[in-house]
């Protein structure tokens, strides 16, 4: 009978959480905290940036600016 194995992948909260078994709590209260904080800060950056987007060239250099992001990703994953 062949044994089964775990997955060799793990999610990133669980492995990191899981390498300071003793601050798991401060862990899990750090990882709220900055999802609070991240989610707290776009909805205020989107009220303040959002008469900036109203003109239709904000809109392409934000696309431009997202696709040369997402192009130097690709070749760095490459590489």
């Amino acid at each position: 009978m062949k044994k089964r194995t775990r997955p060799t992948f793990s999610p990133k909260f669980r492995l990191e959480a899981s390498q300071f078994p003793d601050d798991k709590l401060t862990f899990f209260l750090g990882a709220i905290a900055a999802s609070y904080f991240f989610l707290f800060l776009l909805g205020y950056g989107a009220r303040y940036l959002q008469p900036l987007f109203h003109s239709a060239k904000a809109w392409k250099i934000l696309d431009v600016g997202i696709g040369v992001l997402m192009i130097s990703i690709a070749f760095s994953l490459v590489s």
